[in-house]
């Protein structure tokens, strides 16, 4: 184990790649970079049950000195500790660069259980008043611009919207709250509502932002000297809620991610079952017919030198980035089919510095 270690640290990527795949062979579970487990080189983190982790050093935009802060105080119960405890750690930079490899993905977010309706997120008990809340890379993404937009917000902003903007099926909703005084309705007939609890009215904040006012809210929007004051990372989740609910994990393109961030992911590759039957192009002669299968990532227009049309496209397999040569004629056929982040195999002539293509076809795990 301490072999992998080795060259996780000190080889090229390529060979990388080659050490995971061999360790696998071999039993050995690679883990990837986790904020709350990860040091800055890769570990043994079970040598019992032979797990290697993967060090923070191998995150682009994760550097020696924000790692010297994260590393003592790990683990971290949730975002708000983190950020608390986690020194530069919790800057811009490497908060974002984490959640787009999937590094903080066993830290959870805590938020009011009252608040929490439903089971579209994953969660966890924390204790009797909050949930611990995990969120895939996506919807990190979103909370965590929700928290960046509405950290340096002094207060949180009123809005005295007037009851007739309200639905008659929200008004029938909090009927009850409305004869209790429960929510309160000003002289003007307007109620003074919390920027943070707009969508419990199924209001938008771009539809209410000439309501926005000084005067306090009253009744049960009235924060009392004793409540539960409620943390930026908190809000800003209610704020993003429906947009992170509705947010749709896609696998390939975390896949992608991981490989633009650090050229290594462990997300499978949707063909990573059929790697032994993918060829490197290195190993292939020049002018054998071949097959070969993997994610389009980019697509880019040329022409020869007398001016005849052609396409380069760059496909991701499970080992390396292969460039593909489409003439026209060819493009034009499977034009449909050739879509950036489509999955496709490829039938060609193995030519110099690459691979033309003859024939496309999609996958049966095609998007």
């Amino acid at each position: 184990m301490v072999f992998y270690i080795s060259l996780f640290n000190t080889e090229p990527v390529s060979k990388l790649q080659d050490c995971i795949q061999e360790a696998k062979k071999h039993g050995i579970k690679i883990e990837p970079p986790d904020m709350s487990k990860s040091k800055f080189e890769s570990t043994i983190e079970d040598k019992e049950n032979m797990v290697i982790r993967m060090g923070l050093n191998c995150v682009k935009g994760v550097g020696e000195k924000a790692v010297n802060e994260i590393v003592p105080n790990q683990p971290y119960n949730d975002f708000h500790d983190y950020f608390e405890r986690a020194g530069k750690g919790a800057g811009k930079g490497v908060v974002e660069a984490g959640i787009k490899i999937g590094a903080f993905e066993s830290i959870p977010l805590v938020v009011d259980k009252t608040f929490f309706k439903d089971n579209i997120l994953k969660t966890e008990e924390n204790d009797e008043n909050t949930v611990k809340i995990y969120m895939n890379r996506a919807q990190q993404l979103i909370w965590y611009n929700s928290y960046l937009e509405n950290k340096s917000k002094k207060s949180i902003p009123n809005y005295a919207i007037p009851k007739d903007d309200l639905s008659g099926q929200i008004q029938m909703k909090f009927a009850d709250d409305f004869e209790n005084e429960n929510i309160v309705i000003e002289k003007d007939d307007t109620i003074i509502i919390p920027e943070n609890h707009l969508e419990e009215f199924e209001l938008k904040l771009d539809d209410v932002s000439k309501y926005k006012t000084r005067k306090k809210p009253k009744g049960m929007f009235k924060v009392a000297k004793d409540a539960r004051k409620i943390p930026p990372e908190e809000n800003a989740f209610k704020l993003a809620y429906n947009d992170i609910c509705s947010c749709k994990e896609n696998r390939i393109q975390e896949y992608l991610d991981d490989m633009n961030s650090f050229e290594l992911s462990f997300i499978p590759h949707p063909f990573e079952k059929a790697n032994h039957l993918i060829p490197l192009l290195d190993t292939v002669e020049d002018g054998k017919r071949v097959r070969t299968a993997g994610i389009i990532v980019d697509i880019i227009k040329r022409q020869t030198k007398t001016g005849k049309p052609f396409y380069n496209i760059i496909l991701q397999t499970p080992r390396e980035k292969q460039r593909i040569t489409v003439w026209s004629n060819i493009y034009i056929q499977f034009k449909e089919l050739l879509q950036i982040n489509s999955l496709v195999k490829v039938r060609g002539k193995k030519g110099f510095g690459g691979l033309t293509a003859e024939d496309f076809e999609p996958s049966k795990h095609h998007q």
